[in-house]
């Protein structure tokens, strides 16, 4: 029998071979990194007095040289679509202590912004799912209520947390594997038991391509700028260099012609090279501060 605690992991009672002292055994504390969403519905709609309602589980266990291993598969029900991105897309970016979420109309004009917190830092893992649960609640309200699909960076831990470095190492730590995956995991589950269509777009060089073209424009933060830019790039709007950075960063001329991202590598690497020099630093200390700049 399977039952879902109230920090949202599963407990598994397993019936004991007749020879083995006690009737049962309990597996507590699980959390599956894929479809944990889906298996909690199932558990859910079990717990229904209609059985047409219920849904079919299964597990199997298997030993190998690691130990014992439970794996459950569960139909999931074809659900309604409601996200339609002709209304435009609510662009997402994972940060150390929050998300923030910028909404655009079709033709990728910034039309809101806020931070939904999230920081998981210092925290245990029953709190850092709690947390991340309560997070992407609110922007999977945000996305329903707007029917908009929403677009997230492709699942690269190791580029996002580069690209923190850049701003500042200290902050970067704030960031773990495991809160970054666990974000990915549960924003795909409960969009798609909402209807929310998820669009993964590359996120290279969104950070310097916001800072420069919409965060002074849009009075917005850099991280809300990275938001719009991923927004937009999923609808195929590029993103050439203002003409004031064409005037003051002239571009080698083997790089003339390339695709407009050769553009931004340039001005990428001097700004990481000013940020070296000056020991400036363009994010939040540890401690999980809410942004400037947002709503």
């Amino acid at each position: 029998m399977a039952t879902v605690g109230a920090d949202g992991n599963i407990s598994l009672g397993l019936r004991l071979a007749n020879a083995l002292p006690g009737k049962y055994t309990v597996l507590s504390g699980l959390w599956f990194a894929h479809g944990h969403d889906a298996m909690v519905a199932a558990i859910g709609r079990n717990r229904s007095d209609n059985k047409e309602e219920w849904q079919a589980i299964s597990y199997r266990f298997v030993k190998d040289e690691k130990g014992w291993r439970v794996f459950v598969s569960v139909t999931l029900p074809v659900g309604k679509s409601i996200s339609d991105r002709r209304l435009g897309v609510i662009g997402v970016d994972i940060n150390a202590d929050h998300l923030a979420v910028t909404g655009t109309d079709r033709f990728g004009n910034l039309i809101e912004f806020r931070t939904i917190p999230c920081c998981t830092y210092g925290k245990s893992t029953a709190q850092s799912k709690a947390i991340v649960s309560e997070a992407v609640k609110a922007l999977i309200t945000l996305a329903s209520d707007r029917r908009k699909p929403l677009v997230i960076e492709e699942l690269d831990f190791r580029k996002k947390k580069a690209a923190l470095e850049k701003q500042d190492r200290r902050y970067a730590r704030m960031l773990s594997p495991f809160a970054y995956r666990l974000i990915h995991t549960v924003i795909a589950a409960r969009a798609f038991d909402a209807g929310i269509a998820v669009l993964e777009e590359s996120a290279a060089y969104t950070s310097v391509i916001g800072r420069e073209k919409f965060a002074g424009r849009y009075g917005i933060s850099g991280h809300h700028a990275a938001a719009l830019v991923l927004g937009r790039r999923v609808n195929g709007f590029s993103e050439r260099l203002p003409s004031q950075l064409q005037v003051t960063l002239p571009l080698p001329v083997r790089n003339r012609g390339k695709h407009v991202w050769s553009a931004w590598a340039v001005l990428s690497r001097k700004a990481k090279q000013r940020l070296q020099r000056t020991g400036g630093r363009a994010s939040p200390d540890p401690g999980c501060h809410r942004p400037k700049g947002t709503a």
